[in-house]
């Protein structure tokens, strides 16, 4: 599977709003993208993964075993929620399955990948939460469409947003992505906005600032 840009964006962000995370959980880790990110910045961090794919956990292996931070990264091959873990997390992290309503992709790994049909929105709010410390925190990217019932639902276990960042392709493009920081503390939400691109693969010093610390080159 390709490494997209959602999956990058959520790194990035999740680094430049949370200070500081000891234990963290990545969940649908995919080929491991994020936790591998997380792993880079929080450099003292212990990062577990769950991915419930045996092909996908295949190249996530490959990638932990080969870096540098291998020693702070445990893969889980399992479904959410059927992972079990003997003490809680500070930061959990998702790129979760959401397209809902799109065609299915040509392959069931893919399929898996994209769709909710293993895996709900409500169910990782509330898996996430039982995982959670009591001031952890959530980070998820979500297509803008399901911002309203995101939201709706991380309050019924105990989400509260922290900040929302509405994530436009261009400035004249409509919004295609939100960032949401949720946590178990009260919060009134802060609000920001990120555009990606100038023009084709020209991108904004704000997705330059986010992501730089990522690519070999920017």
């Amino acid at each position: 599977m390709k490494i997209g840009t959602d999956g990058v964006l959520l790194g990035g962000w999740i680094t430049h709003q949370v200070k500081s995370a000891e234990r963290i959980l990545d969940i649908g880790t995919g080929t491991g993208l994020i936790a591998l990110m997380l792993a880079q910045h929080y450099n003292e961090a212990q990062v577990d993964a769950v991915e419930r794919s045996n092909s996908a956990c295949l190249d996530a292996s490959v990638n932990f075993s080969n870096s540098p931070f291998s020693s702070r990264l445990t893969l889980h091959e399992t479904d959410i929620l059927d992972f079990q873990s003997l003490g809680s997390f500070d930061l959990i992290v998702s790129n979760p399955p959401y397209f809902q309503n799109a065609l299915h992709a040509a392959t069931q790994d893919r399929t898996e990948a994209r769709h909710q049909s293993g895996l709900t929105l409500a169910d990782l709010l509330k898996k996430a939460s039982s995982l959670s410390s009591s001031d952890g925190l959530l980070g998820l990217i979500l297509p803008h469409d399901l911002l309203a019932n995101c939201l709706n639902l991380g309050k019924e276990v105990g989400w509260n947003a922290k900040h929302i960042c509405n994530v436009r392709g261009r400035n004249d493009r409509p919004i295609k992505r939100n960032l949401i920081l949720f946590s178990k503390l009260q919060y009134e939400p802060e609000y920001s906005e990120l555009i990606i691109e100038l023009s084709r693969h020209v991108y904004t010093d704000e997705y330059i600032e986010l992501t730089r610390e990522y690519y070999l080159k920017m």
